[in-house]
């Protein structure tokens, strides 16, 4: 038999194991991770809306042990068993043929569409309100300059994406940390109804935002 290639490697021309360049450290990788299932935490004040603060709190602890650590354990499994790049197609695809396979890439596909064009319109509404900048104009001049400025980074690369994914984490994570300090009197001396529920409680509404909040 001739070489064989280790996990992580693929064979070169002479038949020995090449291992491949990795541009992604534990800290890009951290940073890119978590900015993709997280980010920030906006978009909570729908779920508080449709739910009320006890609910939504409650929520934050009990979906990420039912809903994101399986998908965690599973992703950590199925990862390290099949040494490729296709993810859950390629899982999909072994699992349950070739037409699993291209059903979960299509279906991957559209829910990213769509999923993406929330992120333009949340950054623009939020920096809009934050600039006073009411116009519809300047608000389309906020989607076009963010979808750019993605399109740029990932064209340059997944070390400037990471690099990215911690100022914009940093940006998204600070004023919540400067209120919460320069607040925090206030916050205490507040007779705050955490244990208020909604009534009535939109359930669809509420468990789609906290179940897309943890999703990714």
């Amino acid at each position: 038999g001739g070489a064989t290639a280790a996990p992580g490697a693929t064979a070169g021309g002479d038949g020995a194991p090449v291992e491949k360049e990795r541009k992604l450290g534990v800290f890009g990788f951290a940073m890119v991770a978590y900015f993709l299932v997280c980010g920030g935490p906006f978009g909570l004040e729908i779920a508080v809306q449709a739910a009320g603060p006890f609910l939504m709190l409650t929520s934050m602890l009990i979906i990420p042990l039912v809903w994101s650590i399986p998908q965690v354990v599973v992703t950590a499994e199925l990862s390290s068993l099949m040494n490729t790049n296709g993810g859950y197609v390629v899982w999909a695809q072994v699992a349950f043929g070739d037409l699993g396979g291209w059903l979960v890439g299509v279906n991957a596909l559209v829910s990213t569409l769509f999923d993406l064009a929330l992120y333009p319109m949340l950054f623009s509404t939020y920096t809009g309100a934050a600039l006073g900048w009411e116009s519809e104009q300047a608000i389309a001049a906020l989607k076009l300059g963010s979808v750019l400025l993605c399109f740029c980074l990932n064209i340059r690369g997944i070390d400037a994406v990471a690099w990215m994914s911690f100022v914009i984490t940093f940006m998204c994570v600070s004023p919540f940390v400067m209120l919460l300090v320069a607040k925090f009197d206030v916050i205490i001396g507040t007779d705050i109804h955490v244990f208020e529920v909604a009534d009535p409680v939109d359930l669809g509404i509420f468990l789609s935002t906290m179940m897309w909040s943890y999703t990714g």
